[in-house]
């Protein structure tokens, strides 16, 4: 039973990943039909410098959640109470990165432009809607629930191909937007505030989903919230490094070439690199299905089923 309930989980967030990557491959035509090369990569730009502040933010704390979810996940009020500190923890960083980026991007070659500083805002409100969203999929990771994500995230992408339509056809035709640089500049924010106004539909069809597990509100325990970031600590330094490995190259273009040509440059690397990366989400989607059953068996000192699980997840994997 709990086997199928990983098989379920996991073919629930893979299918979210394929519809959202379909749809994602839609918007990439769109966006480089309506944005010049240089326009696209400034875009492409703007959210890989995000998602290296996204990982610092997060500190690995969606792992350990799940984590420490699966441990009390029948003591509804200790869940509450992790999911709560979380939520709370990852809405005070997402704050803080939306300041922290903005400020080091203006000090940063290629990244100081009023059109790139704008983009670095949306963006980053858009990244702190993705880490209070994160608090919640941790609970339904946790509760093997994630048919729930699947719908959430597909919607939302929906949400923001919708908008994307409305600003590309609609609001500032391509034929309008080129026709001065203020324009440039609307349609540029046109298309990132399309992408804000789906992970806003995303985050509320979560929390819709995950109150009807828990009840999800803001908490604040200093004591636990020290706690869990000591634990948390590790596995985030880990995560920033593999981050920086994969997305420090579009910086260093950034930096390194001229800047009339470094956002040519980037869109003409980026697209190549995100059909790798979906690739390489599916062994990560998989293992944080496991992640539950894991901990339930170390919690039970059931070792058996816990070398069951490993040599199981280890042959899917091959």
């Amino acid at each position: 039973m709990a086997t199928k309930k990983v098989y379920t989980n996991t073919l629930a967030q893979i299918a979210g990943k394929v519809s959202t990557a379909l749809i994602s491959i839609f918007l990439i035509k769109i966006l480089t039909n309506y944005l010049d090369v240089a326009g696209y990569g400034l875009y492409s730009k703007v959210y890989n410098y995000l998602s290296i502040f996204s990982v610092i933010a997060d500190l690995g704390l969606y792992t350990i959640t799940v984590r420490e979810i699966s441990e009390h996940k029948w003591d509804h009020a200790k869940v509450q109470s992790i999911v709560g500190n979380i939520l709370t923890l990852r809405t005070f960083f997402g704050v803080c990165i939306i300041f922290l980026s903005l400020a080091i991007g203006f000090f940063l070659p290629g990244y100081n432009s009023p059109l790139a500083l704008v983009g670095i805002f949306i963006t980053g409100v858009f990244t702190l809607f993705g880490l209070m969203n994160s608090s919640v999929m941790s609970l339904l990771q946790a509760h093997l629930k994630t048919e729930f994500s699947f719908v959430s995230i597909t919607a939302g992408k929906v949400v923001n191909f919708l908008a994307m339509l409305l600003v590309v056809f609609i609001l500032i035709p391509k034929g309008i937007m080129s026709a001065s640089p203020d324009m440039q500049f609307w349609g540029f924010v046109g298309v990132l505030v399309a992408g804000l106004l789906g992970n806003i539909v995303m985050t509320g069809l979560l929390y819709f989903y995950a109150n009807k597990i828990e009840k999800i509100r803001f908490r604040y325990d200093r004591e636990y919230m020290k706690h869990i970031l000591q634990i948390s600590l590790p596995y985030g330094i880990a995560l920033f490094l593999n981050v920086i490995y994969f997305k420090v190259d579009i910086i260093l273009l950034s930096v390194l070439e001229p800047r009339t040509f470094a956002d040519i440059s980037i869109a003409l690397y980026s697209v190549p690199m995100k059909i790798v990366e979906v690739g390489m989400m599916f062994g990560t989607l998989f293992l944080n299905s496991m992640l539950p059953l894991f901990t339930e068996a170390i919690k039970k000192t059931d070792f058996g089923a816990l070398h069951d699980y490993v040599a199981k997840a280890y042959k899917i994997l091959l």
